[in-house]
């Protein structure tokens, strides 16, 4: 076998490898990397591996996104805003649409 046969079925591998894992909906949001993303001026919340693209918030202007934390099994809710997350731990304290930065309650 070649050196470019071996590389050839060793890309094959890793690419194949890198497709299941993101798009498999049955790997947990901690393999993907998953973060929970607040718009601190309309409340929308957004999970996603990246900061999500500014688009158009209904307050005006675009978004102003800001990480929670990771994405895991504990639900937690701002006490401000009413707002529910799925998270890792405690979320961040980010900016609240209500005001100052949010008040997080774990829900049992």
């Amino acid at each position: 076998m070649t050196t470019k046969n071996k590389v050839l079925i060793l890309m094959t591998i890793i690419c194949t490898t890198l497709f299941l894992i993101l798009f498999n909906p049955t790997i947990s949001a901690q393999v993907k990397g998953l973060k929970n993303y607040c718009c601190s001026k309309c409340g929308t919340h957004i999970e996603s591996v990246n900061q999500p693209f500014m688009g158009n918030c209904k307050e005006g202007g675009g978004h102003s996104w800001k990480c929670l934390g990771e994405v895991g099994e504990k639900n937690y809710q701002c006490s401000k805003c009413g707002l529910v997350v799925k998270s890792k731990d405690t979320p961040y304290n980010a900016s609240c649409k209500n005001g100052g930065g949010h008040n997080w309650k774990r829900l049992s």
